[in-house]
């Protein structure tokens, strides 16, 4: 079921229409009811009720990770810490912390110390020149590191108007935009393609 629905998306996404029902815009609700995409609304009410919501939150995470089989006890024991981290910086750039896990996901699997082959450090993978000056055990951290990610990722969506256009520029491509379409490389589209499909099950877990 799930290869159908990645297919199915990847089609969409060539053809240039929406992606899993969805329009990504900055005003655009998502299909799934009482869930916007961006300007995820800030928890009202009681501190207990935010709580509650951080740990469902967790909850889905260790979900997701152990249909991939990537569960361990070491995300595990991060995980209070990663969610906290992701949902204050999302409220802060008005993201929803469900995409900001689901990018978390796609580009490390919860893994705070990666390194890619390219350089990019840490749970977001950041690789921005702006950052090169700050030491390893910065970058490495898991607070420090999901601010970075976060600000970078909502920059993007800020100056490119959507969603998909923002995950395409944060995995690395340098866009080349025309009046009728965007020319983007095949890794950016499944790069996208899985990062959506892990927010399509963070919204239905």
């Amino acid at each position: 079921m799930k290869v159908i629905r990645v297919l199915l998306t990847a089609l969409l996404i060539e053809l240039g229409l929406t992606i899993l029902t969805y329009r990504y815009d900055s005003d655009t609700v998502c299909s799934i009811p009482g869930h916007h995409l961006l300007g995820y609304p800030a928890p009202q009410g009681e501190s207990e009720k935010q709580a509650g919501m951080k740990q469902a939150l967790v909850e889905k995470t260790i979900a997701i990770l152990e249909s991939y089989n990537e569960m361990n006890d070491a995300k595990r024991a991060i995980l209070p810490s990663v969610v906290d981290s992701a949902v204050r910086y999302s409220e802060t750039h008005k993201l929803d912390p469900e995409l900001v896990l689901a990018v978390i996901f796609a580009e490390s699997r919860f893994v705070p110390d990666v390194v890619s082959s390219a350089g990019a450090k840490g749970l977001m993978q950041v690789l921005n020149p702006d950052f090169d000056h700050l030491p390893d055990e910065v970058l490495f951290d898991i607070d420090r590191n999901i601010e970075m990610g976060v600000i970078e990722l909502a920059g993007y969506f800020e100056k490119l108007g959507s969603v998909m256009k923002a995950l395409y520029r944060y995995n690395g491509m340098k866009m080349k935009t025309y009046p009728k379409s965007v020319q983007i490389s095949k890794e950016s589209y499944f790069y996208a393609i899985q990062v959506m499909d892990i927010y399509y099950d963070y919204k239905n877990g």
